[in-house]
C-alpha cells in the first residue's frame, strides 16, 4: 500500500477511494468515487456525477452536492473540465471566458487536464474506463487531475501535466505524487492492431506485457509517462480497480456507452 496508498471508505453510501495519510499529514484530499450512494436511475445508477451523459440533470445535481455535503467540498467551485480527449492542460485560476458556468458547478472549457496551487478548489475529471490520475506536490501544495483515455495517453497528457506543475509553479518532478484510480485493465482493453502497433512504437513496449498483441494497459503506459518525467516509481499509488470487471464501477465498455461517470477529485484543504 505504502506510505500514501488508497484505501476503499464507505460514507453514507458512498463507496470511494482516499488517501488517508495525505489527508492527516498534509490537508489534501485525494478521492474517487465509485458509482453508489446516488440518486440516478438505471442505466445511471447510482452516483454518476456527469452531466453530459443523458442522466436527469436534477438527479445529477444531487447527486454532487452530495458529494459536495459529505466530502465538505464549495459546490459552487467545484470545477471540472469539458473533457475532449484532448492534451490541453490548464493552470486555475483562468481566464473567465474559459469557464462555463451552469446549476452543476464550473467547468473548464475544452481540457482533459487541470492544475491548481489554490486553496478550497476542488478540481476534477470524470471517468468510466479512462484512466483518472491525480498528482500531488504535499509541500508546496499543488495539485493536478487528468483525464487519460487512449488519445490524451498517446499524447502524453500526463506527462504534459506534470510538465505543467512544474514550470508553472517551480516544483522538483521528484518531489510529485501520483494516485490513479479506477480505469479499465490491460486484460479488459482490446484494441485494433494499428493502434496498438502505435503505442508500442511510441513508447517503446513489449507486447507481451501489454497482455497480448491487441491490448493496452493505459495505466502503465501513464506510468512510463510519470517515470519519464522524473518521478520515482516509490511515488506511484493505484486503486488497482478494474472497471469493467468490477461491477462497483460505471465502464462504458461493459455497458454499451450508457452508463455514469465517476469521480477524481482533488483539494487543498
Amino acid at each position: 500500500m505504502g506510505k500514501y496508498g488508497l484505501k476503499l471508505c464507505l460514507s453514507q453510501g458512498i463507496e470511494y477511494f482516499v488517501s488517508p495519510k495525505l489527508m492527516k499529514d498534509h490537508s489534501i484530499r485525494v478521492l474517487f468515487t465509485l458509482r453508489a450512494g446516488g440518486f440516478s436511475k438505471i442505466p445511471f445508477d447510482s452516483l454518476n456525477l456527469a452531466s453530459h451523459v443523458g442522466d436527469d440533470l436534477k438527479d445529477v445535481i444531487r447527486n454532487r452536492m452530495k458529494v459536495a455535503d459529505v466530502f465538505s467540498l464549495n459546490p459552487s467551485k467545484m470545477t471540472f473540465c469539458e473533457q475532449v480527449h484532448g492534451s490541453e492542460v490548464r493552470s486555475l485560476p483562468c481566464l473567465g471566458d474559459d469557464i462555463i458556468m451552469d446549476e452543476c458547478g464550473q467547468t473548464v472549457a475544452a481540457t482533459d487536464a487541470l492544475v491548481t496551487g489554490s486553496k478550497d478548489l476542488p478540481i476534477i475529471v470524470l471517468t468510466a474506463d479512462c484512466v483518472p490520475i491525480i498528482l500531488v506536490e504535499p509541500k508546496r501544495r499543488v495539485i493536478s487531475v487528468v483525464h487519460a483515455g487512449w488519445k490524451g495517453s498517446l499524447s502524453e497528457i500526463t506527462k504534459r501535466a506534470c510538465g505543467e506543475m512544474v514550470s508553472s509553479f517551480g516544483l522538483a518532478p521528484a518531489k510529485i505524487l501520483a494516485f490513479f484510480g479506477p480505469a479499465i485493465s490491460g486484460s479488459c482493453y482490446e484494441v485494433s492492431k494499428e493502434l496498438h502497433d502505435e503505442f508500442v512504437t511510441k513508447f517503446s513496449l513489449d507486447p507481451d506485457h501489454q497482455g497480448g498483441r491487441r491490448h493496452l494497459d493505459l495505466e502503465y503506459i501513464n506510468i512510463l509517462q510519470l517515470l519519464m518525467a522524473g518521478i520515482g516509481p516509490e511515488n506511484v499509488y493505484s486503486a488497482r480497480t478494474c472497471t469493467v470487471s468490477d461491477l462497483r464501477c460505471f465502464s462504458y465498455r461493459r455497458e454499451g456507452g450508457k452508463t455514469g461517470r465517476m469521480a477524481a477529485i482533488a483539494v487543498l484543504t
